[in-house]
C-alpha cells in the first residue's frame, strides 16, 4: 500500500476504489476495487479486522447509530461476532468487527450438509449464549437466520450483526417481503409488532428446525403472501413426522421456541439453554442405556 511521509495510506480516488478509513486504530490491508469491506488489524490488540461502511455520516440517525454500535463493543462474548470499534471517515461511518474464518450455516444448508442431533444442540446453544450475551446489553438480533451464524475452522460457532448492523422490515413501505426474509421471522414481527428477547428465541427454532429437517418449518414456494399466512395462523409439522432422527426432547424444545404466541416460549435464552442441556442429557442417557441393553444381550 502507498503512504505519505506521515505514513497515511494515500487516499484514492475514482468511482471503483473503495473509500478508507483513518488508520490511526487499524493498519488496512489492500482490498478489492469491487468490494467495500476492507481487511486490516487493529493495533491496539492485534486483532484481525473487517471493516465497512454502514451508513453516510450525515444522515439522519447516524449519530444514534454509532452510538449503538459503541455500546455493543461492550459486548464480549466468544459465540458473537464482536464489533471492534467506530469511526467517520470520508463522509462515512464505517464500523470494525473481527475477522472470521469459517462457513455460514445458509451455505453448510446449501451444500447438503446433514447435521446430527450432537451438532443441532451444539449449534442452538452456542446461538443461544450469544443471545444472553447481548440481551443483556438490550440488544436484540434484528435479523436473526442461517446465513448470520458461522461454524467457524475450529468448529466454534459465532453469530454476527446483533443490533444495528442487520435490519429486516419485511413489512414497511408497501413492498412485498422476500421469502428468505420471512422464513425466520417471528408472527409478531410478520404482524409488524415491536419485538424482544423471545423474538430471537423464535428465529433460533426456525433454525434449528431447518437444520433437523433440511427444509424451513414453513414454505411458500416462493410466495411470500403464503408464507406469512402460514407464520401467522399455521402450526408447523413436527420434525420426526418429516423424517428427522432427532428425539422427542429436542423436537418438544424446537416446536415450544416456534409457538405462535410470545408467551407460549422460552421467556429467557437461561431457559432455552435448560431445555437444549435436557435434550443433551437425554441423548447421553439413551447411549448409556443401549450399551448396557447390548451387555445384556451379548451375556456370560
Amino acid at each position: 500500500m502507498k503512504r505519505t511521509n506521515s505514513g497515511e495510506p494515500v487516499m484514492h480516488s475514482g468511482p471503483q476504489t473503495p473509500l478508507r478509513p483513518s488508520s490511526s486504530e487499524f493498519e488496512l490491508e489492500e482490498a478489492s476495487s469491487t468490494s467495500l469491506a476492507l481487511r486490516g488489524i487493529q493495533r491496539s490488540t492485534q486483532r484481525k479486522a473487517v471493516l465497512r461502511p454502514i451508513a453516510d455520516a450525515d444522515a439522519p440517525g447516524t449519530d444514534a447509530l454509532r452510538r449503538e454500535l459503541e455500546l455493543l463493543v461492550q459486548v464480549r462474548d466468544r459465540h458473537v461476532v464482536e464489533i471492534l470499534g467506530t469511526h467517520v471517515q470520508n463522509g462515512k461511518l464505517w464500523c470494525a468487527t473481527e475477522a472470521i474464518a469459517g462457513e455460514d450455516l445458509s451455505t453448510q444448508l446449501r451444500k447438503g450438509h446433514r447435521f446430527t442431533t450432537e451438532e443441532i444442540i451444539h449449534i442452538g446453544e452456542c446461538i443461544t449464549r450469544a443471545l444472553a450475551a447481548v440481551s443483556y446489553h438490550g440488544f436484540v438480533h434484528r435479523d436473526l437466520r442461517p446465513g448470520h451464524v458461522f461454524v467457524l475452522d475450529d468448529g466454534e460457532v459465532k453469530v454476527a450483526d446483533f443490533g444495528p448492523l442487520a435490519t429486516r422490515r419485511p413489512l414497511e413501505g408497501g413492498t412485498t417481503p422476500l421469502p428468505f426474509v420471512v422464513t425466520y421471522l417471528s408472527p409478531e414481527e410478520g404482524a409488524g409488532q415491536a419485538i424482544d428477547v423471545r423474538s430471537n428465541i423464535y428465529s433460533i427454532g426456525a433454525i434449528l428446525y431447518e437444520l433437523a429437517t433440511q427444509r424451513p418449518p414453513f414454505e411458500g414456494y416462493d410466495s411470500s403472501t403464503s408464507l406469512l399466512y402460514q407464520l401467522l395462523h399455521v402450526d408447523p409439522v413436527g420434525p420426526r413426522a418429516l423424517g428427522s432422527s432427532i428425539p422427542k426432547e429436542l423436537e418438544r424444545t424446537i416446536l415450544r421456541c416456534l409457538s405462535k404466541s410470545p408467551v407460549d416460549r422460552y421467556p429467557q435464552p437461561s431457559e432455552l439453554l435448560e431445555a437444549l442441556r435436557q435434550s443433551r442429557e437425554s441423548i447421553s442417557s439413551g447411549k448409556i442405556a443401549k450399551i448396557h441393553s447390548e451387555e445384556d444381550d451379548t451375556g456370560p
